[in-house]
């Protein structure tokens, strides 16, 4: 889905199809589920990263959970999306996007309402802020340049085949 550009020079192969699964993943969603009229896109390559944002002025994505659900806080939205795998448009989706760009990233932010989603995989961590609020989500997804990740790898690391096998190695 990404176009050529200079971005994408002397990249590996893998950080593309990191970036290509993840930017196509993020804004699908933003087109799907934000109800925004506009959608802002921006790249950026540093020395040692590439970064993107999907920004909408739609509902937001913490607010849709909680209306798709009956959910009454932002904080049970957040909650239900750390669950992983699933979706408020069953019909149309997995629900799978997030939480699979969740595990690409190095560093995966997801800003709406009043809340702050950062999955940060440098530490191995995931935080959550308060902040000003927001209308619409802002989805920040960063890699690093020289990333070893693969992408096959981290689907197989999650499927229910490879659950299966830790189980069974218990």
């Amino acid at each position: 889905m990404l176009f050529r550009s200079g971005i994408f020079l002397r990249i590996s192969k893998n950080v593309s199809n990191i970036l290509d699964y993840a930017f196509s993943e993020m804004l699908n969603n933003a087109i799907e589920h934000s109800q925004s009229k506009e959608i802002k896109i921006t790249m950026q390559k540093e020395k040692n990263s590439i970064s993107f944002e999907v920004i909408d002025k739609g509902i937001g994505i913490f607010n849709n959970i909680m209306q798709k659900r009956n959910l009454h806080s932002e904080m049970e939205a957040i909650q239900d999306l750390l669950k992983g795998k699933q979706s408020t448009a069953p019909q149309v989706h997995s629900g799978e996007g997030i939480f699979f760009t969740s595990k690409a990233a190095e560093i995966l932010i997801i800003q709406s309402s009043h809340k702050k989603l950062i999955f940060n995989n440098l530490l191995q961590d995931i935080f959550i802020k308060d902040i000003k609020n927001i209308i619409g989500t802002k989805i920040t997804f960063s890699i690093s340049i020289n990333s070893k990740k693969q992408l096959d790898y981290i689907f197989k690391q999650y499927t229910d085949d490879s659950i299966e096998i830790v189980r069974a190695s218990c």
